[in-house]
């Protein structure tokens, strides 16, 4: 099989290039943070350059077999994409997006056992190549329009939500998105790919790189929509004190905090006086809750609000009243005594919490 290397096998090879990089880029941010969307982001490009990898083999050798296993290639990644978009927008992974991929990656499947599925194409510039036909098209076409459109929504939601800090990234993510999952899909419907072929395989990979590079700048665009922390607050146990706050959104947006804390405190105490069951964990109210981590050694607890409750809030919360234990635990027998010695817990706010979005 002779090995000839037109310009889609070209072009593929460039997008696969431009993919790898996207990959790389998320995946070392996902090496170095640990955060859960940049490997499912990693897991989804890494996908998309296999698929164009195949691609470009496939028209350098002029193999049905390889295209083939290109768009086969494919399918995963409906399921990377519901998954990335989900941690980026939710708590938990939505069934019904799954069912819906599910389906729609079964059509493109049996489709393309169907005959003549496959077609030939001759392009302006003389060049053969392959493209789908039929049944197995439309299948392909409706995958990858859910797919895209998807991407555009969630991304849209993120950019509109996001605080003016995350402005440009946010529109960085959302243009990204809008290449990758509509102008790519357009340029196929206006026939550019048939004036240059595999043209639409670079928008998919300039997509894909300016969504890296705007979630890697910025990875607090990835916390925009699954919650809202409002506060951090240290408070005196026994007598309902606060101690040390930290505002995500402006003070004034919220209440009296000598009142809340003295709340806490009386409710805390009350319950775990009458129902002997511990100490409250979280408070849940119609439109948000108070996650509560109370020291077992010091009258001390720490209090976040906001309106949901994730794991990635909870992790902090333990990761915070850990570090802020250990660093000053000289001073909090009697915190109240000692509250003008207590430190400036910025910097472990820093540390604990580097992925939540201030609106300030």
């Amino acid at each position: 099989m002779a090995a000839i290397l037109t310009t889609a096998a070209t072009i593929c090879f460039i997008a696969a290039a431009i993919t790898g990089i996207a990959f790389f880029i998320t995946f070392n941010h996902y090496l170095q943070n640990h955060y859960s969307h940049a490997l499912y982001m990693s897991i989804a490009w890494g996908n998309i350059m296999v698929c164009y990898v195949l691609q470009g083999l496939s028209e350098l050798f002029s193999s049905e077999i390889l295209w083939l296993l290109c768009c086969y290639a494919y399918l995963p990644l409906g399921f990377a994409l519901v998954i990335l978009l989900d941690s980026l927008t939710r708590v938990s992974i939505d069934p019904i997006k799954i069912g819906i991929i599910s389906a729609l990656s079964a059509a493109v499947l049996i489709t393309s056992f169907e005959a003549n599925s496959v077609g030939t194409i001759i392009f302006p510039n003389g060049e053969q190549g392959m493209v789908a036909t039929g049944e197995f098209l439309i299948a392909q076409v409706l995958l990858y329009l859910v797919e895209g459109g998807l991407a555009v929504y969630y991304t849209l939601k993120i950019m509109l939500k996001a605080p003016s800090q995350l402005r440009f990234s946010s529109r960085l993510f959302f243009f990204g998105a809008f290449t990758l999952g509509i102008i790519a899909p357009i340029s196929v419907g206006l026939g550019l790919n048939m004036l240059i072929p595999a043209s639409d395989a670079l928008f998919v990979a300039l997509g894909t790189l300016l969504c890296s590079v705007s979630i890697v700048r910025e990875p607090k665009l990835a916390y925009v929509l699954p919650f809202k922390a409002l506060k951090l607050s240290l408070v005196e146990s026994s007598a309902g004190i606060p101690l040390f706050s930290h505002f995500w959104v402006p003070e004034e947006e919220l209440g009296d905090e000598m009142l809340l804390s003295g709340f806490l405190s009386a409710i805390s105490q009350g319950l775990n006086e009458t129902l002997h069951r511990g100490t409250i964990r979280e408070i849940v109210l119609d439109e948000g809750l108070l996650i509560y981590s109370r020291s077992d050694d010091y009258p001390i607890s720490f209090v976040i609000a906001a309106d949901k409750s994730t794991a990635q809030l909870r992790h902090g919360l333990e990761c915070f009243h850990r570090k802020y234990v250990d660093q000053n635990e000289q001073f909090l027998e009697d915190p109240i005594q000692n509250q003008n010695r207590l430190p400036d817990a910025t910097h472990i706010i820093q540390d604990c919490f580097p992925f939540v979005p201030s609106y300030k």
